[in-house]
């Protein structure tokens, strides 16, 4: 498997329709990338079918950058 890190960003810039050089892991979601709370859900299920794991969807209340949400994925 990818470094967790790699797929976040991966997903991050799909979802949000850029380039993954455009997305760096000190990024605020919302700010950032105007991302809002159901695109995380979005991200987090992209993830878990790309990545073969479960998603802990408890976390994402306390993700706001593309490292939280990378470190929440780490907690599988």
């Amino acid at each position: 498997m990818q470094s967790i890190e790699f797929a976040v960003v991966h997903a991050v810039a799909a979802h949000a329709d850029v380039d993954t050089k455009e997305v760096r892991l000190s990024q605020n979601l919302e700010r950032d990338l105007h991302m809002q709370p159901l695109d995380l859900v979005v991200i987090a299920l992209a993830l878990e079918d790309e990545e073969d794991f479960a998603f802990p969807f408890e976390r994402l209340a306390d993700v706001h950058t593309v490292r939280d949400l990378a470190n929440a994925a780490r907690l599988r």
